[in-house]
């Protein structure tokens, strides 16, 4: 098993932190707070360490600065704050009169502001990349409005492909914790209408760690 996780992203994280802790993971790094505030620059490298920028972050900024030099596997959920992109877009949409995203713009329109919108994660992606790290990444627990539902999935789709472009591992959790176009009930926190429960996190980590061993098995 592996021995050591660095986790890092939006507040999808607390879950998959928990599970991996009960999995018997040591956990380092965890949520640097809401998604907004991780849309713009939240960091810059220097000498080889990573430093948050971001305002009230001093007491969070020594956990995070080993991420480049550390050679636990980074596990990620930055970028997928996907209820907010989908309610920005569906909101742009309604000033053009129409509620469908398809008659509101092109593909190649949809995709740029999807593109423009998560500049920062893929950034953040790319630079990982280039420091060598083995990384996983997840989406958000699928939890929004059905008004919401096609343009999440649109969005997250384009979002996937071009994380993975970097090398990052896609951990897909979507066929295990979907019931039809909805989380199944097992699978969202019950204290707000956003985010997944433990058992959610407990998926993400089962597939980090089958992908783990299957990495091993290979090599």
């Amino acid at each position: 098993m592996t021995e050591e996780l660095f986790l890092i992203g939006d507040s999808h994280t607390v879950a998959i932190g928990q599970a991996a802790r009960r999995a018997g993971l040591r956990v380092i790094g965890g949520p640097l707070g809401a998604g907004a505030r991780l849309e713009s620059p939240f960091y810059r490298v220097e000498g080889g360490s990573f430093e948050l920028t971001l305002p009230d972050t001093g007491p969070l900024r020594p956990l995070f600065r080993p991420l480049l030099a550390s050679r636990s596997p980074v596990l990620s959920t930055l970028g997928f704050n996907s209820h907010r992109l989908a309610g920005e877009i569906q909101a742009y949409c309604s000033t053009t009169g129409v509620q469908d995203w398809g008659q509101a713009m092109s593909r190649q329109v949809f995709e740029h502001m999807v593109l423009e919108a998560r500049r920062t994660a893929l950034a953040f992606y790319r630079m990982l990349a280039d420091h060598g790290r083995e990384v996983y990444f997840t989406c958000s627990p699928q939890r929004v409005a059905p008004h919401l539902r096609d343009i999440l999935v649109a969005g997250e789709t384009i979002l996937i492909r071009e994380i993975c472009k970097t090398g990052a591992v896609f951990l897909d959790h979507r066929p295990q914790t979907m019931d039809g176009p909805c989380l199944a009930a097992q699978y969202a926190n019950e204290a707000d209408t956003m985010h997944g429960s433990i058992e959610w996190g407990q998926t993400i980590v089962d597939l980090f760690l089958a992908q783990r061993a299957c990495a091993a098995a290979s090599s």
